[in-house]
């Protein structure tokens, strides 16, 4: 009786999880009925989780575009909270939109704003070219105030280089693994 009982906790939270995806992918693509899954490659976590990239299906089985799934941290192994994010892109490959289930947050955990996350969707599809630069996050800070570089200021969502710089990797690596895709 308890294993049934387990099972069916277990079946309900499975099903509240990828209904509440749906609803979130609905936001996006809004006639998603289904999906397709692909294996990718994460180049980026320390423990590689993000390995899928979904194709968004209507009922018909025409392709909306593609979606992947990020969990992971600002790389920069401080008291930062987990980023967890969806990335969007259209039919063509090309992104369109993030979404963030429990919302990011910045520098002491101040919640993002709609502006910063409009700010942020700007910044990946600019892909700055001075991130190609760094090798850790902490470069793009001043050690001592923890205050954003001026020459990263410009490609930052303000006190939140960290996740600017996390998902503008991501959605770089995307858009790479993206084009393996059929």
């Amino acid at each position: 009786m308890k294993k049934l009982i387990l099972l069916v906790l277990i079946s309900t939270s499975l099903l509240a999880k990828i209904r509440n995806q749906t609803e979130l992918y609905k936001k996006v693509f809004k006639n998603f009925h289904d999906s397709k899954i692909f294996k990718a490659e994460d180049k980026i976590s320390e423990a590689p989780v993000n390995t899928s990239i979904l194709k968004a299906i209507d009922k018909d089985g025409k392709t909306l575009g593609f979606i992947r799934e990020i969990a992971t941290t600002t790389g920069c192994n401080s008291a930062c909270l987990p980023i967890l994010v969806t990335l969007f892109y259209d039919k063509d490959k090309n992104f369109l939109s993030l979404k963030s289930r429990p919302g990011l947050t910045k520098k002491n955990h101040v919640p993002f704003t709609e502006s910063d996350y409009k700010e942020l969707e700007f910044i990946l599809v600019q892909d700055p070219v001075s991130f190609q630069s760094v090798v850790h996050p902490k470069m793009m800070v001043d050690a001592i105030t923890s205050e954003t570089l001026k020459v990263y200021k410009p490609f930052v969502v303000e006190n939140a280089a960290y996740t600017s710089l996390r998902l503008n990797l991501y959605n770089r690596d995307t858009l790479a693994q993206l084009k393996n895709i059929k």
